[in-house]
């Protein structure tokens, strides 16, 4: 005797009304036995492979991959704070590190002028001069200030970078 469809009960198998009564899971086991050809899952649910769908098993149509999630951006601010730690970092390069070497040619140049001016005007005591003590002051306070010069460029470097990167779209 044949029964026909998917789950009732004996498929394309003649069994004599021997699996007339069984559930889907059980004609899955049943059709498993009989056919050895394989028997699948689609969407949780067993599947039997019976001859009739060419006896190499039901496949289901095959899905796209899922995307893969996008990446999370960094903030701004981290952006931001990265480089100016690396930018105030003293051995790495950047602005932060011509303030010095640009702090000392500015000083020997309003130093050089000091003496130019004392020379210019014969000061056997170029100390009692007003010009003369300005020039040199200041020679020396462009050097003291080194540090600021310092941190003002990484605060500039770090600026440039962060604008940079939310301009391009690399931070949020």
């Amino acid at each position: 005797m044949t029964i026909g469809g998917e789950f009732a009960g004996g498929g394309c198998d003649y069994t004599a009304g021997s699996n007339d009564y069984l559930n889907p899971y059980q004609q899955y086991d049943y059709n498993c036995l009989v056919y050895p050809a394989g028997c699948g899952y689609y969407n949780g649910m067993p599947v039997p492979n019976y001859p009739v769908y060419g006896g190499g098993g039901y496949t289901p149509p095959s899905q796209p991959p899922p995307q893969p999630p996008k990446p999370q951006l960094p903030s701004c601010y981290s952006v931001w704070w990265d480089a100016f730690k690396s930018a105030i970092n003293p051995f790495s390069p950047g602005l932060a590190s011509l303030a010095e070497p640009a702090a000392s040619f500015l000083s020997s140049v309003y130093y050089n002028q000091a003496l130019k001016y004392a020379a210019g005007q014969g000061l056997s005591y170029p100390f009692k001069s007003s010009v003369f003590r300005s020039l040199f002051n200041f020679s020396q306070d462009i050097v003291s200030w080194v540090p600021l010069y310092q941190l003002n460029a990484a605060l500039l470097q770090a600026d440039i970078t962060e604008a940079k990167a939310a301009y391009s779209g690399e931070c949020q």
